[in-house]
């Protein structure tokens, strides 16, 4: 069955959507203060004409970047600062005349705290692990509903061990009890200083505004996921001297370099707000 971007006709019944090549995606370079970030990812296709693409520079050095903060509508503080130099987004099409399904967006960002803790280097697998949840807790603990946290993090932790400085793979997934949506973001973190993360995070989603599992029976997600691993197993990182240095040091006399295998989701609500969820629920359900 050919897939087309027209859609002159609703998808009927199961099925598995059309996407960009990977064979066809071209290598992507660019270097931060001498540590060099390559990977292959096809070219920007959208279904949406406002939604533009972003191609980072080919070399860039921290001390020129601007770093800004997110807005305060939306995080929780102005603890983290990130600068992004990529963003593409790729559409896929159902079966005949039916158009775009689904859309898949990626972007790169360098983040930093603000304030910088003095002798703490993201290369020791205990600080990059505390880097994380921070980060995270700033984007999202922000996001609560009667009580309840909008958002689940970190889900589906994974250490990388393909890169030569500790990685790992971690999803934000909105709350089930609260979201039908299919907006869950998948993030791959390493550090390249003792006090700059970059990360890549991926964003699938379906179009049809139906629950989880419903979607499931409907748009296959698998060709998203497929290209999501296959730009994330492109990935190639080489450290600058500089950051080699980083990176020995802040590993000098560790036995285990190693990240933990299991990450539990952090909490955001107090006590008081867990009451309220459960005296919401009440009222909801008349118990």
């Amino acid at each position: 069955m050919m897939n087309l971007p027209f859609k002159l006709r609703k998808q009927q019944g199961y099925c598995t959507p059309k996407g960009p090549s990977f064979e066809r995606a071209r290598p992507i370079r660019f270097a931060i203060d001498d540590t060099l970030i390559q990977f292959t990812a096809p070219k920007h296709r959208t279904k949406y004409k406002s939604n533009e693409a972003r191609h980072p520079k080919s070399a860039y050095q921290l001390e020129k970047m601007i770093f800004r903060a997110d807005s305060l509508d939306f995080v929780l503080d102005e603890s983290w600062k990130g600068f992004s130099p990529l963003y593409r987004a790729w559409a896929f099409y159902g079966d005949w005349f039916t158009g775009p399904l689904c859309e898949m967006t990626m972007s790169s960002s360098i983040i930093t705290p603000a304030s910088p803790q003095p002798g703490v280097s993201f290369f020791h697998p205990r600080a990059f692990e505390q880097a994380i949840a921070d980060y995270l807790t700033t984007q999202y603990s922000k996001h609560i509903f009667k009580g309840l946290s909008d958002y689940i993090a970190p889900v589906n932790w994974s250490p990388i061990d393909s890169l030569p400085c500790v990685a790992a793979y971690a999803e934000v997934a909105p709350n089930p009890k609260l979201s039908w949506g299919d907006k869950k973001k998948k993030y791959l973190f390493f550090p390249i200083t003792d006090q700059h993360l970059v990360y890549i995070v991926f964003q699938p989603s379906r179009f049809l505004n139906l629950s989880i599992e419903e979607l499931d029976k409907r748009v296959d997600p698998q060709p998203m996921e497929d290209l999501m691993h296959n730009i994330i197993n492109s990935i190639q990182l080489t450290l600058s001297p500089e950051a080699q240095a980083q990176q020995s040091k802040a590993l000098e006399d560790l036995e285990d370099t190693s990240l933990k295998k299991e990450f539990p989701p952090l909490k955001w609500t107090t006590p008081e707000q867990d009451a309220e969820w459960i005296a919401y629920q009440k009222v909801v359900t008349g118990a």
